[in-house]
């Protein structure tokens, strides 16, 4: 008789912390969103659109056109692009028709998305061609005016310190040996 009774409760009280367990872990799971999206300090883009105006920098050799390369044998290039949060994203780009093809390691600015073939539209950052853009689009721009200095200066604060050397035609001065 004891034997039985003393089994009872140690399966009552298995029971219980069971369920006092997994209830707390659920607790614990939709506390920690709702405080996460309270205390949210910023979002990568969540959108394709939200990287229109931001600057990059081409990374594959080349950007092709989109018009005529892309037609026949799907090529594209590839940019890092900081958000205007000053997330770094890879994102594939051609360039615009017509327009000057960004090489490798030139800064390019995001002007468009075409959802059809997942690629952005970009042109060479600061060109003749950018400028004529930004006089065509001057309502567009201003909308991405904050987004696009923004965009600079995430850029500008990840960039490597240049190698500072002596210029042509100047020596270094003597260590003394």
């Amino acid at each position: 008789l004891i034997g039985r009774a003393s089994l009872a409760p140690a399966g009552a009280f298995l029971a219980a912390l069971g369920i006092g367990a997994f209830g707390s872990l659920l607790l614990t799971r939709f506390t920690s969103r709702i405080l996460g999206a309270m205390f949210r300090e910023s979002t990568t883009a969540t959108s394709p659109e939200e990287l229109l105006g931001c600057v990059g920098e081409v990374i594959s050799g080349q950007v092709p056109e989109a018009g005529g390369e892309l037609k026949r044998t799907a090529s594209f290039g590839r940019a890092h692009v900081y958000t205007s949060h000053g997330t770094l994203l890879q994102i594939p780009c051609v360039a615009h028709p017509g327009c000057r093809l960004p090489l490798k390691r030139e800064p390019v600015f995001v002007t468009g998305y075409d959802p059809e073939r997942r690629l952005y539209t970009v042109l060479v950052h600061e060109s003749e061609d950018y400028v004529a853009y930004l006089h065509g689009h001057a309502g567009e721009m201003a909308r991405f005016e904050s987004r696009l200095q923004k965009s600079l200066r995430a850029r500008e604060a990840r960039a490597p310190e240049p190698v500072q050397g002596p210029t042509p035609g100047q020596h270094e001065p003597d260590k003394g040996v």
